[in-house]
């Protein structure tokens, strides 16, 4: 995400096809959902702030949280692509989606 998350927008409607997407398999999302809880996100817009992924819906994830998700999953081959997103975006301070599970 480019441009920082501005308060009361929402991004409900944002189409993963647009963007710069990967997709991960369930099975590893699922793997690491636990260990998210501990991670500050964003749950539909910027002005609500939760513990973890959103489920079903779009998070924003902010650059420090991107750090905090590296820290928590292995460098194992079916994260290496998530891990190269979230690195990229901790390091040039953007956000990232995430489209739900």
């Amino acid at each position: 995400m480019i441009d920082e998350p501005k308060s009361s927008e929402d991004y409900i409607n944002y189409i993963p096809k647009r963007y710069n997407c990967i997709s991960a398999d369930d099975i590893f999302i699922e793997s690491i959902v636990d260990k998210l809880l501990s991670v500050v996100c964003y749950w539909y817009s910027i002005d609500n702030k939760k513990n973890g992924l959103a489920y079903y819906g779009i998070t924003l994830i902010s650059p420090e949280s991107c750090g905090s998700i590296c820290k928590l999953i292995d460098d194992s081959d079916e994260y290496l692509q998530l891990k190269q997103i979230l690195m990229e975006a901790y390091k040039a301070g953007e956000f990232v989606f995430h489209f739900g599970i």
